[in-house]
């Protein structure tokens, strides 16, 4: 088996490159646009299956340098922090409460159902995690954080393939639902955007850029803490929790954070880290796993 072995840079900019692809094939392909599927899905999957070519047919991988892909994972996360105001949430009324119930409840149903179906092909009860919330409930990005776990840290080789696979499967069934009957909603209530955008752009990308990288930064101390303790969440999680301490405590003082110019940084982060997460993956690696996804995610 030969390996060609791309450094931190080189898999930036291959993951960029596959990511323009992704959009020039969603702009189009009306499929994709219909549907929902995010340019870095289409991008990185289509060249996953390129790596499989050369795999099966040339013995060849490409290994990809990690670095910048965190990077971008731990923006995206930590800006997702930021948007969880609980004056926001409080806004919401009762409703909130109810569809976080149900929320709550589908993410225990998908984890037993998934742990459960895997069990009677033989397989890791961990495996049932990859096809089950992980990947279904938290979609791409959480599917290849919690993936990259379930592999190094618990030797369960291909779950996180699955689980961005699973991910693409629940993207493509929300789209095949939820499209459809969103635009009904929309047609019916005659629903139009409140949205107004800000005549000037505010100097504000750069303390945007400041709060990430000191929530980042100090959040890869509370993740230390945490596995000092033996709890285990991904490299995201420290800066996701205090990002939304400081929304909040900003919100309960007054002070107005740039929001918007969070959300874009953190939306960039996103692109990015989907295109390089879906290109590494190894979808050979789940020749013998294929029968329990299926039957699962049928289930």
């Amino acid at each position: 088996m030969d390996e060609i072995i791309l450094d931190m840079f080189q898999s930036a900019a291959l993951g960029a490159l596959v990511l323009v692809i992704g959009v020039f094939l969603v702009n189009h392909v009306a499929f994709f646009r219909k549907y929902c599927i995010p340019s870095a899905v289409v991008g990185g999957l289509i060249f996953s299956v390129i790596m499989l070519l050369l795999y099966e047919g040339a013995g060849v991988e490409i290994v990809f340098e990690d670095t910048f892909k965190n990077i971008c994972m731990n923006l995206f996360f930590c800006s997702i922090g930021f948007m969880a105001s609980v004056s926001m949430i409080k806004a919401g009324g009762k409703m909130v409460l109810i569809v976080g119930g149900l929320i709550g409840a589908l993410i225990i149903i998908q984890n037993i159902v998934g742990m459960a179906s895997v069990t009677l092909f033989g397989l890791e009860p961990g495996y049932g995690l990859a096809l089950g919330s992980i990947s279904l409930a938290g979609g791409h990005g959480t599917a290849a954080a919690y993936g990259e776990i379930l592999v190094e840290d618990y030797g369960l080789v291909g779950a996180d393939v699955i689980a961005v696979a699973s991910a693409t499967v629940g993207l493509a069934i929300a789209g095949l639902l939820g499209g459809p009957l969103a635009r009904r909603l929309i047609s019916k209530h005659s629903l139009k955007s409140d949205e107004v955008e800000p005549e000037e752009v505010k100097d504000s990308l750069l303390m945007a850029m400041i709060l990430l990288a000191v929530c980042i930064g100090l959040g890869m101390v509370l993740d230390q803490i945490f596995t000092d303790i033996g709890v285990v969440f991904p490299s995201y999680f420290g800066g996701l929790i205090l990002a939304i301490i400081v929304r909040n405590i900003a919100d309960m003082k007054g002070y107005e954070l740039p929001v918007k110019e969070i959300e874009t940084i953190g939306w960039l982060g996103l692109c990015l880290f989907l295109s390089m997460a879906l290109m590494g993956i190894k979808l050979w690696q789940i020749a013998g796993l294929a029968g329990a996804m299926i039957a699962t995610l049928v289930i």
